[in-house]
């Protein structure tokens, strides 16, 4: 919208009225996170079908001036021939995307405009048989030139849906998706990105559990966020306060950014600030990003972060810096390079996210793709190599992963994926938490993908592992899933998968480890239900169960090898959750939500078998 080839707004629809919109950035990655308020109707019978589509300036944030000059395209995708048409000859995975947008030039009225909505909330805890009744509102208002103001006070997210139900053993934070309104409206000047999944903000964290105080848990109180969209740079700052218990004192979060255009190229810088009173943690994150384009093919990323926390008067520092790269050879051939430092105490997750630091990595990727095959049944044939070459910050080498896989389409728009890794021997340094790293030898892994056309009844997936894990062990990782579409208005989808290793990992406590034979089986089930234009009903549920039957209990040494110490008692757990979500429009802009959830988690001790145990909350 700004005519700047940075980033573009994303609407897409098709025959059954299904849609989605999200935010396509100058990377190529897509977020679907994000969600505007515009109109659309679709009219279809046996041999065609056409779509109506209204798209107000308003959803959208861009500086407006006397006459606005931005880029359009748009595109049909026919599944049955893999053909796109299109109002210009490009597709989204290209660099030069969005230089081959069509341009438009427009007068743009978007007077000044403000938008208050209030809610009130009223929950029953039945377990702890406490009721609770909330006020609060949430105002947005936009200049109508570029600027736009958001605040809300005292909220309530209740009328959301519910995370993935995950149980994680592993020293990797679980990644959640941000489905919180307030924070995903007009958010993308704040999305800076690098590898290992790192986010700048990561606002789950907000209202949410502290990385470093894993006892904390308050709500959040208020927020404001304030953008300005200018024609070459653009600034915001979020600001959000959690509520004080008589236990803990809320956080407050900061975080100012701002970035430059320099026609494609783009140069931007970040600054947030965290203050947790309950562990007297003051934390800082300043960064700096450039995306620099070298041609309409190739583009590259470099990102700088430091990071500043203090904790009882005790100042840690520690930095980071990355440079990444793709290159389009033509329509068929394709690189990508990753290089990447993250320090040993790049502390960041106060308010970002990263899966893990203290790493020195290279990463390459290449990808072959032959379209229009000439041969029987078959349609595409996609060949991929990608490789990953790491150390620690300390100079232990850490395994080598090495995957090669082959994607097939036939011309009945089945799916099929073969894929191949090898990972080398090295130390593991993450399993027991920064103690004694542990050695593991080398390992391969299979895994086959299968993916349906979509039918007028649904859809259908499945995916097998199999391969290599812990101390010459073998694991299995089987998922499946299927969505149905009943009619118009119900869908259902269901989900199975099972897991098993006859050598599972875990850690105990400082240098100690312990093997299992582990199994763990899970299901996910959910109900969609669009029972007229003013009520919907929703309904998720996912049970999971685990079982370990203990195999030995291990001291790991300096040089990395375990020495067995003693046997180690069984254990199992299970968990699950469960929402009924159900909406009544009043009206485009008021809403009823009369929502029930519960989650029950246990974890049991078995000592020898599966005798009568303790059971424990997770």
């Amino acid at each position: 919208m700004n005519n700047n080839a940075q980033d573009a707004y994303v609407f897409a629809i098709n025959h059954q009225g299904k849609y989605f919109d999200g935010m396509l950035n100058v990377d190529k990655d897509l977020d679907l996170d994000w969600n505007a308020s515009w109109e659309y109707a679709i009219s279809a019978d046996n041999k065609s079908w056409s779509a109506e589509v209204f798209i107000p300036w308003s959803a959208m944030s861009f500086s407006i001036k006397e006459k606005n000059r931005f880029g359009m395209y748009i595109s049909r995708f026919d599944e049955s021939t893999n053909a796109i048409y299109a109002s210009s000859a490009a597709t989204s995975s290209m660099n030069s995307f969005y230089q081959q947008f069509t341009m438009h030039t427009a007068k743009i009225d978007s007077p000044e405009k403000w938008d208050i909505f209030p809610y009130v909330s009223w929950n029953r805890d039945i377990e702890a048989g406490q009721n609770n009744s909330s006020v609060g509102t949430e105002t947005f208002w936009q200049s109508g030139y570029g600027q736009k103001l958001s605040a809300t006070l005292n909220p309530d997210f209740g009328q959301i849906e519910s995370d993935e139900l995950v149980v994680n053993f592993s020293a990797i934070e679980t990644f959640s998706t941000e489905k919180r309104p307030f924070f995903n409206d007009n958010q993308s000047i704040f999305d800076v990105e690098g590898p290992e999944d790192l986010n700048i903000v990561y606002t789950p964290r907000i209202g949410g559990k502290s990385y470093y105080d894993k006892s904390y848990k308050n709500e959040l109180d208020s927020a404001v966020k304030y953008t300005m969209n200018q024609p070459d740079f653009d600034v915001g700052l979020i600001s959000a306060f959690e509520s004080s218990t008589v236990q803990n004192k809320g956080r407050d979060f900061f975080v100012l950014r701002g970035q430059y255009a320099l026609g494609v190229n783009k140069i931007g810088v970040s600054l947030n600030r965290v203050d947790t009173p309950s562990i007297n943690r003051v934390a800082t994150v300043a960064s700096s990003d450039l995306h620099y384009a070298v041609s309409e093919d190739t583009s590259l990323n470099f990102g700088v972060i430091r990071t500043e926390s203090e904790v009882d008067d005790v100042l840690l520092r520690d930095s980071g810096w990355w440079v990444t790269g793709s290159s389009d050879i033509n329509e068929q051939h394709s690189h990508e390079f990753k290089y990447f430092v993250y320090g040993d105490d790049l502390e960041l997750n106060d308010l970002g996210y990263v899966k893990r630091i203290n790493l020195k990595q290279f990463e390459y990727g290449y990808q072959y793709k032959i379209p229009n095959v000439s041969i029987e049944q078959i349609r595409d044939i996609t060949f991929s190599l990608d490789s990953e070459f790491k150390t620690n910050v300390q100079g232990e080498k850490l395994p080598t992963e090495i995957k090669g896989s082959v994607e097939v389409v036939t011309n009945t728009e089945f799916e099929y994926e073969v894929e191949l890794k090898y990972t080398s021997s090295g130390f593991d340094d993450l399993t027991t938490r920064g103690n004694h790293s542990i050695w593991f030898p080398s390992a391969n892994k299979i895994t086959l993908n299968l993916s349906s056309p979509e039918y007028f009844w649904g859809k259908y997936e499945a995916e097998i592992e199999v391969g290599g894990e812990g101390w010459g062990g073998q694991f299995y990782n089987f998922e499946a899933s299927i969505i149905h579409q009943f009619s118009e208005n119900i869908n259902l989808g269901v989900a199975v998968s099972q897991y098993n290793s006859d050598s599972w990992i875990d850690w105990d406590e400082d240098n100690i480890i312990n093997e299992y034979n582990f199994t763990e089986q899970g299901i996910e089930f959910s109900l969609n239900y669009q029972i007229d234009d003013t009520q919907e009903l929703r309904l998720k549920f996912e049970p999971l169960i685990g079982k370990a039957n203990g195999i030995g209990h291990y001291s790991v040494k300096s040089d990395g090898l375990a020495e067995y110490q003693d046997t180690i008692d069984d254990f199992a757990f299970s968990e699950s959750a469960f929402q009924l979500r159900y909406k009544y429009a009043l009206s485009k802009l008021t809403a009823l939500y009369l929502s029930y959830a519960f989650a029950v988690d246990s974890l049991a001790c078995l000592l020898g078998s599966l005798s009568a145990g303790k059971t424990y909350s997770l």
